[in-house]
């Protein structure tokens, strides 16, 4: 309906995603592009426009074109391996909203994850309330955006 869209207007979001598996980024794109459903109460309603990058060089370039709102991050991709993935993510962006997205629930990834300021998600637990939960609480704690 036309006028619940004036009345409610999608804030862009600039999502940078570094995922070295295609299957799930095609997924998780999905799930950002079609956004939180207006009826989850706690989250703004985003219009998420999403970056791919399957290394951590290409996520690199890409912020130094563009910072994003948010980096979705994968700590395992084929440059890149664990810590150090996440640790020159933030020395490159150290104000960007950061969310760790990680294949294994790893307690030293979540410990990491917490100290760089940053929210942590194990991929087979994703849903678009999780994601989205994340998303907020990433932005909420580096001020990246005011609702």
């Amino acid at each position: 309906m036309a006028a619940k869209e004036t009345l409610h207007p999608r804030l862009p979001l600039d999502v940078l995603w570094l995922e070295d598996d295609p299957g799930f980024a095609a997924a998780g794109r999905l799930l950002l592009e079609r956004g939180p459903e207006e009826s989850e109460r706690g989250h703004p309603p985003f219009d998420a426009t999403v970056r791919p990058a399957v290394t951590l060089g290409d996520a690199l370039r890409a912020l130094e074109d563009r910072v994003p709102d948010v980096l979705l991050v994968d700590l395992n991709v084929p440059d890149s391996k664990g810590p150090a993935t996440l640790l020159r993510l933030r020395e490159a962006a150290p104000h960007v909203a950061l969310v760790v997205l990680t294949a294994v629930d790893d307690e030293d990834a979540s410990m990491l994850a917490a100290l760089e300021n940053a929210d942590f998600l194990c991929k087979d637990e994703l849903d678009p309330r999780r994601l989205w939960r994340s998303i907020t609480m990433a932005m909420t704690r580096t001020g990246t955006r005011s609702e």
